[in-house]
């Protein structure tokens, strides 16, 4: 209807959009498309014909990030940029829960000049209604069962209660009940040509990948949302072996938690903190124990502080004396005293200045 109408007005079709590519060329070799000859052409053409010849039929209409149209709604298009007197015509509806972006997108359009027509808007906008579900109405699900005809039905692509309307409509058609199976996500079954029974479950659920294809783990997830949401604070303590004293003063690296200048009286109580734990604890119990309740007692620290819980590393450096020998504990090896010296100095001093040229001064 659409490119029957352009051909009709002169205009000349470009299509935008992975799905729309896809689903047009299959109605076309369906023979459910039909196009005149000339009328599309690829969309990097479209910026050498003039702007009154030009109809482009695009996705993102639900203001999907990346899709066709929220890159022209925000000028980042490739080859349409959209001008003052353009009409742009949103078909779709909102999906539940996509109400925001699906505004977002129209007020970006709007702030273009752009002449805007929306379904659920169009009676004031003076139109017809623009918009035609893409979901089937009982009677084709119906009919659906009747072309299938199958032995075993279940149920997919929805919640709980609409699969339940499916299956008593296949029960009301005159499928047997014991039939029909009501699946969750990961169940599996074993069938025969006269029955089925369940199989074991099977992981289902969101797999997370990063930009190089790499699955995110969700103790990763669950960093990164905590990380966005509270920030990080990483302390740093040297401390000589023999004596159990501080060498120097507690170093504080924050990251998305505080603005270290602006609450120096916090920072300042934390050092204080930080100084009590290592005279009280660091002499008594193993390394590691002592790095677990300081993480523990600066979380709470904090917490108290500014209603806050940011990731907490505390990084502890046990040395022999002076700073230029520091070793970290993980970093503990079978050589001689001055090789190790040697290479915990240098570890030490470039883990130091960057960690602390990176720091907002305090």
């Amino acid at each position: 209807m659409i490119v029957n109408s352009a051909a009709a007005s002169g205009r000349r079709v470009a299509l935008d959009g992975r799905s729309m590519i896809a689903y047009a060329e299959i109605a076309v070799r369906q023979g459910i498309l039909k196009i005149p000859k000339g009328t599309v052409l690829p969309m990097r053409e479209m910026p050498n014909i003039p702007d009154r010849q030009v109809l482009v039929i695009c996705t993102g209409g639900q203001g999907e990030p990346g899709a066709a149209l929220q890159r022209m709604a925000e000028g980042q298009h490739k080859h349409i940029k959209l001008k003052e007197g353009d009409t742009v015509v949103v078909s779709s509806t909102p999906i539940p829960g996509n109400e925001v972006r699906y505004e977002e997108i129209g007020n970006l359009l709007v702030k273009r000049g752009v002449i805007l027509y929306r379904h659920p808007t169009h009676e004031v906008d003076n139109v017809g209604p623009l918009h035609v579900s893409g979901h089937a109405r009982r009677d084709e699900y119906r009919e659906m069962l009747h072309i299938v005809r199958p032995k075993f039905f279940l149920p997919i692509y929805a919640g709980a209660l609409n699969r339940k309307y499916y299956a008593e409509m296949a029960v009301e058609e005159g499928w047997r009940r014991e039939n029909i199976i009501m699946a969750d996500n990961g169940d599996s079954f074993y069938f025969s040509n006269d029955s089925w029974s369940p199989a074991p479950a099977v992981p289902a659920g969101s797999l997370l990948v990063d930009q190089t294809g790499a699955i995110v783990s969700n103790v990763v997830v669950k960093d990164r949302v905590l990380l966005s949401e509270e920030g990080l604070v990483a302390v740093i303590l040297t401390i000589d072996r023999k004596t159990g004293n501080l060498l120097t003063s507690p170093d504080i690296i924050s990251r998305g938690f505080i603005y270290m200048r602006d609450k120096e009286e916090i920072i300042n109580g934390l050092r204080q903190e930080l100084k009590r734990a290592v005279v009280q604890r660091f002499k008594r119990i193993d390394l590691d124990r002592f790095k677990a309740e300081l993480k523990d007692h600066v979380t709470h620290y904090l917490f108290e502080q500014t209603q806050l819980s940011p990731i907490v590393i505390p990084v502890v450096n046990v040395i022999s004396g002076k700073v230029g020998d520091a070793k970290t504990v993980h970093q503990i090896r079978t050589k001689s005293d001055e090789v190790l010296a040697a290479e915990q100095q240098r570890r030490f001093q470039e883990m130091r200045a960057r960690l602390l040229g990176q720091d907002q001064p305090d």
